[in-house]
């Protein structure tokens, strides 16, 4: 899964998305969302578990 090597931070996956996709701006717009809501509600699952 080529996918959980772009959520590392220091790589840069806008460039990595952008040659392997050919997508116009909205569309990857579109694409990174998804991502985003994961990344947001397991940082909120992380922080449920050790703070509360």
């Amino acid at each position: 899964m080529n996918l959980l090597k772009n959520l590392n931070p220091t790589t840069q996956p806008t460039i990595d998305f952008k040659y392997q996709l050919p997508l116009s701006p909205k569309e990857e717009l579109i694409g990174k969302v998804p991502l985003f809501i994961k990344k947001v509600k397991i940082k909120i699952n992380h922080l449920k578990k050790n703070y509360l």
